[in-house]
């Protein structure tokens, strides 16, 4: 049997095991945690709970709280550092995504990437491999203000294949 990295072993589970429970209790409502020594960061803290979910959701460590239930909410619940400031907030897509400002971006799935809404791609002749990433995201919804590409790459054919918009000015690209 090969041992487990310690972040997925059941004594790190351990110490983040309330958060989830606390989560598990009030789902589909939100759970806001405020980070506390050792753990003093929302970055920290929000990874350690989403480590603490796959560790659980995986190894289905022995529990005196609703098993069932968290299998059930395990992949629709959203981390999140930008809904409230200094918090880690966590619940349904939905609900986290009102609190968050608008100049944020909210990911589905495994979110808290906690991108802001600002992002902009401006690329100037890259590989064909980074032009099809930019456009999977776009396509995705996952980058919401536009990207600029100066190439030679026929960007625009990519409309046929993705739901995504292409404008052409000249040599630049921009994808919506």
């Amino acid at each position: 049997m090969t041992a487990l990295p310690y972040l997925q072993t059941e004594r790190h589970f351990r110490l983040y095991e309330r958060y989830l429970r606390e989560l598990t209790e009030n789902w589909p409502q939100l759970s806001v945690f405020t980070p506390l020594p050792p753990v003093a960061s929302t970055e920290t803290l929000s990874t350690r709970i989403r480590i603490a979910m796959k560790s659980l959701r995986n190894n289905q460590w022995p529990i005196a709280w609703n098993m069932v239930k968290f299998i059930q909410i395990c992949d629709e619940v959203v981390v999140s550092t930008n809904a409230q400031p200094g918090k880690v907030v966590c619940g349904p897509y939905d609900l986290v995504r009102k609190l968050t400002p608008l100049n944020k971006v909210m990911w589905p799935q495994d979110v808290d990437h906690g991108v802001e809404d600002s992002v902009k791609i401006n690329l100037i002749n890259p590989s064909e491999e980074l032009i099809h990433a930019v456009v999977i995201l776009h396509h995705h919804q996952l980058l919401l203000q536009p990207s600029t590409i100066q190439t030679m790459v026929d960007v625009k054919s990519l409309e046929q294949e993705y739901d995504i918009s292409v404008t052409k000015d000249g040599d630049t690209y921009t994808i919506l």
